[in-house]
C-alpha cells in the first residue's frame, strides 16, 4: 500500500524506518503483487500463509502457582495465591503449546487519487482447539483433563477465527495549494520513535497480544485498527500537521484465561470468576474446590467473586494531533504531540453489593469489575537524525491522569471484608491491607463501583539507535538496534509506611504478611533492548540465512501496571535463525529463554521454542 507521502520530513523518516525493518525481518526483495484491472480501478492482492509451532522447553517453577494446586508430576505449588496459575500448570515441559496456520491478504482498489485498503486475517491453532490440558481453566469451572473451552473469549483470542483489520478509504488531495492525505475507517496511526519499548504516544494503537504469541508472528497481525478519521497536511515541504478523530474505543486485548502466556485467570474475556482460596487453614484447595465445593467456615458459600459488567468508556473525546518538520540545518526531524484516548489496558476495580457481609459465592451480588478509565491526556516530543553513521531518533512523553492498578491482593481482601468489617475479615487478612484502602472501601455506598486504580502523572524518556554494518562477520549485512528508556512516576506514597500499593502480582502473596515491600511500582524504573541481525547470502542451494540474537533486560525499578515495561531484573534472551529460499519463501527457528534474575516476574519459567514457515504471494 501506498503511503501517500507530502514532505521531506516524511522520505527522512521513511529511510530511518527501511533501515529498523531490516533488523526486524529479513531484508529482501518486495513480494509482487497481483495486480488486476477492474473498470477504470486498480486492484492489488498481497498474501502471506504461514504455519508454525510453539512448545514449552522449562519445566514449572512451584513458586509461581498456588499451594493449592499440583503440576502433573504431583509437586505442589507455594504461592499464596491462585489468580493467575492456570496457563502456567496446562503445559509441561516438552507440550506444545500452538499448532497454527494462519494467512494475511491485503487488498487496495484505487483510482487516479483515491482509494479504499482492507486487511483480512484468519487462523486456526490444532493444538488449541483438541488439546485436553491437565488443569484447566475458568470456563470449564478447572475440572482437568479437559479442552479450554474459548466461546466467550474476545474474536481475536479464540482458537480460530477470521478478522477484518484495516478498511479504509482515502484521498489525496490539495487544500489552498497544500497536499492533503485523508483516511476514513478502520486503521492504525504511527506516530512517536518507539521500536521495542512501547510509549505512550504509540500507544493510542491497541493490541492482539495473542497475535503476537503466535508462531511467525508479524506486526501487521498484532496492531488493531480503530474507527479514526485521519489527516496529514503538508503546511510546506518540510512540515506537516496531523490529526485524528477515533470514532469508537478499541481494547488491547490479552491472551485467554489458561493458555499459555496468560498470567490472570480471570481478566479476559469469557473469564467470569475469581477463585480466591488456596488453602483454608494447613488444608490445600483446589482452583476446581473453589468453583464446586462449599466451604463451612465462609458461611456455606463457594470461595470466588463474581465478574460483573465491565465498566467501558464512551467512543467520544479520543483525539490527537501532531506537528513535524524537518530542519535541514541540523539533519534531523522534530515533532511535537498531544492526544487524548481512553484505557486501552485492563485495570480490576470493585463492583460493592448490597450486603457489606456477603462479599463473594454464587449468591453474592458484589463482584469484580474490568475496568477502562477514560480520559489520559498525552503530551510529547520528537526527534530523529543521523549521526556518525548512526540513525539516531528518540521522545519524550508525559500522561496525565494515568490510571495505575492498586495490588490485586490488598484490592481483593479489601473487598472481601468490606474494608475490614465483615465476619469474614479476619480470615482474610484484612489487617494486613492499607489502612487508607479499608477506609475506601467500607466508606463507599452499597451498590457502588470502588475504584482499583489512582490516577498519577506518568513521563517516559527514550532513545533509539540503529546502525548497519556492511560485510561485517563473513556476512552481506549486520543490523543492530538498541533502545533505551526510563518512567518516571509522580507522587507514589512510600509503601513501607502505610502507603497504598500498586502493581506487583498477586503470585507473590501480600507485603504486610511476607514483609516483602519490593516488586510494586516505584518512581523510577528502566532498562533496554538490544536486537543484531545477519544476513548470509546463498549459503547453500540458494539459501540465505540470517542468525539473530535480541536481548531484553530491565535494569531497575518497577514501572506502572497494566502495561508494565519494567520489572527489576526481569531478562530475556531471543535466539533465531531464518532461512530465505526465495523473495516469497522463508522459514525460522526461534528459541527465548527467560532467566531467573527477576524476582517479581510470573513468565520466568516460560522458555519455548517456536517454528514457523511462510509464503507470501
Amino acid at each position: 500500500m501506498n503511503k501517500h507521502s507530502f514532505t521531506k520530513t516524511r522520505t527522512h523518516v521513511a529511510v530511518r524506518n527501511m533501515i529498523a525493518a531490516g533488523v526486524l525481518a529479513a531484508a529482501v526483495m518486495p513480494v509482487q503483487a497481483a495486480n488486476f484491472q477492474i473498470g477504470d480501478f486498480d486492484l492489488s492482492v498481497n498474501s502471506t500463509v504461514s504455519a508454525g509451532t510453539s512448545f514449552r522447553v522449562e519445566g514449572q517453577d512451584p513458586g509461581l502457582y498456588s499451594v493449592g494446586n499440583v503440576n502433573a508430576a504431583g509437586v505442589r505449588g507455594r504461592s499464596s495465591s491462585n489468580t493467575g496459575d492456570d496457563g502456567n500448570l496446562n503445559f509441561q515441559k516438552g507440550d506444545t503449546f500452538s499448532t497454527i496456520i494462519k494467512g494475511v491478504h491485503d487488498f487496495e482498489l484505487k483510482k487516479d487519487n483515491y482509494g479504499f485498503f482492507t486487511r483480512v486475517k484468519w487462523f486456526y491453532d490444532h493444538t488449541l482447539n483438541n488439546k485436553d490440558v491437565f488443569h484447566g481453566h475458568e470456563p470449564t469451572s478447572n475440572r482437568p483433563n479437559q479442552r479450554l473451552d474459548d466461546n466467550g473469549f474476545h474474536p481475536y483470542a479464540r482458537f480460530d477465527g477470521i478478522d477484518v483489520l484495516d478498511a479504509f478509504g482515502y484521498i489525496n488531495t490539495n487544500v489552498g495549494g497544500m497536499p492533503l492525505d485523508l483516511r476514513l475507517g478502520k486503521q492504525v496511526v504511527s506516530w512517536g520513535e518507539s521500536t521495542f519499548i512501547l510509549s505512550p504516544i504509540a500507544g493510542l494503537n491497541t493490541v492482539d497480544v495473542s497475535a503476537f504469541r503466535r508462531p511467525g508472528a508479524e506486526l501487521k497481525e498484532g496492531f488493531t485498527p480503530a474507527e479514526m478519521l485521519y489527516a496529514n497536511l503538508g503546511l510546506t515541504d518540510t512540515t506537516s500537521l496531523e490529526g485524528f478523530l477515533q470514532l469508537k474505543w478499541r481494547k488491547t486485548v490479552p491472551e485467554g484465561c489458561g493458555t499459555y502466556f496468560s498470567t490472570a485467570d480471570f481478566a479476559a474475556d469469557g473469564c467470569a470468576r475469581l477463585a480466591f482460596l488456596p488453602a483454608l487453614g494447613p488444608v490445600p484447595v483446589s482452583d476446581e474446590q473453589n468453583f464446586s465445593t462449599p466451604v463451612p467456615a465462609l458461611g456455606g458459600q463457594l470461595p470466588f467473586v463474581r465478574r460483573g459488567i465491565d465498566r467501558q468508556p464512551d467512543d467520544g473525546g479520543q483525539f490527537g494531533f501532531a506537528l513535524r518538520s524537518y530542519f535541514e540545518s541540523l539533519d534531523a526531524e522534530l515533532g511535537v504531540y498531544a492526544m487524548q484516548y481512553h484505557t486501552r489496558l485492563p485495570l480490576a476495580s470493585l463492583s460493592k453489593g448490597s450486603n457489606n457481609n456477603l462479599t463473594f459465592g454464587a449468591n453474592s451480588d458484589s463482584a469484580y469489575v474490568i475496568d477502562y478509565p477514560e480520559d489520559q491526556k498525552v503530551f510529547g516530543v520528537s526527534f530523529a537524525t543521523n549521526v556518525g553513521g548512526w540513525a539516531w531518533s528518540g521522545e519524550a512523553s508525559m500522561v496525565q491522569d494515568l490510571p495505575i492498578q492498586i495490588n490485586a491482593t490488598d484490592l481483593l481482601r479489601a473487598g472481601l471484608t468490606n474494608g475490614g468489617t465483615n465476619p469474614f475479615s479476619g480470615a482474610f487478612g484484612a489487617a494486613t491491607v492499607p489502612t487508607q484502602l479499608n477506609q475506601r472501601v467500607a466508606n463507599a455506598p452499597n451498590n457502588s463501583i470502588v475504584d482499583g486504580f489512582d490516577r498519577f502523572d506518568v513521563t517516559q524518556i527514550q532513545n533509539t539507535f540503529i546502525k548497519t554494518f556492511d560485510r561485517a562477520l563473513g556476512s552481506s549485512q549486520v543490523v543492530f538496534v538498541g533502545e533505551v528508556a526510563a518512567v518516571f512516576v509522580d507522587g507514589l506514597p512510600d509503601v513501607r509506611n502505610g502507603g497504598i500499593r500498586y502493581g506487583r502480582s498477586p503470585t507473590f502473596g501480600s507485603a504486610s504478611q511476607t514483609g516483602d515491600f519490593n516488586g510494586f511500582v516505584t518512581e523510577f524504573s528502566w532498562g533496554y533492548r538490544m536486537r543484531t541481525q545477519a544476513t548470509y547470502r546463498d549459503v547453500f542451494l540458494g539459501i540465505d540465512l540470517i542468525p539473530s540474537i535480541a536481548w531484553s533486560h530491565d535494569v531497575d525499578g518497577w514501572s506502572p501496571e497494566p502495561g508494565q515495561a519494567f520489572n527489576e531484573g526481569r531478562q530475556s534472551i531471543g535466539w533465531g535463525l531464518g532461512f530465505e529460499f526465495d523473495a516469497n519463501t522463508k522459514a525460522s527457528i526461534n528459541y527465548t529463554t527467560f532467566t531467573n534474575a527477576a524476582d517479581y516476574d510470573v513468565l520466568r519459567d516460560r522458555d519455548f521454542i517456536s517454528l514457523s514457515a511462510s509464503y507470501s504471494f
